[in-house]
């Protein structure tokens, strides 16, 4: 009567690396992709609260023939944008002109690609960070 042969259930250590190496390769590629797209879906935020606090401005300008004087809490418009990732301010402001400027903030802070967003009165936009404007406001 012959033994049969011990047959081998499970993985062995070679097995159990290789797998380990390809799930650290592709989330070495995917975690960096996810979080540049994170930033720049929600730059969307940042500049829809441009154009809106751009829009009340015009108002104001419109009722008072001016800019100066404008403020955040005359314009009823908060000084965040709505999700949080960005602060408004208004950077330049005389009577017949003003820029403004949407700073990340929270998680967006990370954004050095566009850094700051801006948007001056003449609907010129612009960016503080590294990356070209037309990737920013796109």
């Amino acid at each position: 009567m012959m033994m049969m042969g011990w047959r081998h259930k499970g993985f062995n250590l070679i097995e159990l690396l290789v797998t380990l190496a390809i799930i650290f390769i592709i989330a070495a590629i995917a975690i960096p992709t996810y979080q540049s797209h994170m930033l720049s879906s929600r730059r969307a935020d940042g500049k829809a609260a441009l154009v809106n606090f751009a829009a009340n401005l015009e108002r104001y300008y419109i009722t008072h023939q001016t800019y100066e004087g404008a403020t955040l809490k005359d314009l009823g418009h908060s000084e965040y944008s709505q999700e949080k990732f960005y602060q408004l301010q208004i950077s330049t402001q005389t009577s017949q002109d003003y820029k403004l400027v949407a700073i990340p903030i929270n998680s967006q802070q990370t954004d050095t690609t566009c850094g700051h967003l801006t948007l001056n009165h003449l609907g010129e936009k612009g960016i503080t960070g590294s990356g070209k404007r037309e990737e920013c406001w796109h």
